[in-house]
């Protein structure tokens, strides 16, 4: 036969309401049925108000770690040891994978092959090269301006005096440009 019941969470509330109404643990015992200790216990527990702890394995690596990794990790092509190792953190690869995956700014994406130089290009390049060679390059700055127009981001290059070339970039914030 058993000594004791669980109380309920009905119960728990019904002992904290009359408990805020002003009554003592021996008119809520009396009103509830329950033991004046059980009472005292209850409210005791409810007081300290501490939240339980977890259960389960304490996370490996941290919220502010897991930031710098997604941070580290975005647009780049590092893989998993070295973000981890650039992080200055001893988790493993998989671990980093995890972080990377659950993640809802990085997507993997192959990248995207480089169309080959053809003959046409070198020589062009080799003619510029050789055209550019005398010219003092320490008098020239270069800039890199952004203009927002019409919805298109528009990136111009310039050197001295010299506009190198305007290009359209198009679905980009400027707020992710920098």
């Amino acid at each position: 036969m058993r000594r004791y019941t669980r109380l309920t969470n009905e119960d728990r509330i019904r002992i904290d309401a009359l408990r805020r109404l002003g009554k003592s643990y021996l008119q809520i015992s009396r009103e509830l049925n329950i033991p004046k200790s059980t009472v005292a216990s209850v409210v005791k527990k409810q007081s300290t108000n501490v939240p339980k702890k977890k259960p389960g394995r304490k996370p490996t690596i941290s919220e502010r770690d897991k930031r710098r990794l997604i941070h580290m990790a975005s647009n780049s092509t590092r893989t998993a040891r070295e973000l981890a190792a650039d992080c200055g953190i001893s988790v493993s690869k998989w671990t980093v994978a995890r972080v990377l995956k659950s993640s809802d700014h990085i997507a993997s994406q192959k990248m995207k092959s480089a169309p080959r130089l053809t003959q046409s290009h070198r020589e062009k390049r080799l003619l510029f090269a050789r055209n550019e060679m005398n010219r003092d390059w320490t008098k020239i700055t270069f800039s890199y301006e952004f203009l927002f127009h019409n919805g298109m981001l528009k990136k111009a290059e310039h050197m001295v005096g010299n506009t190198l070339g305007v290009r359209l970039m198009r679905n980009l914030e400027p707020s992710k440009m920098g």
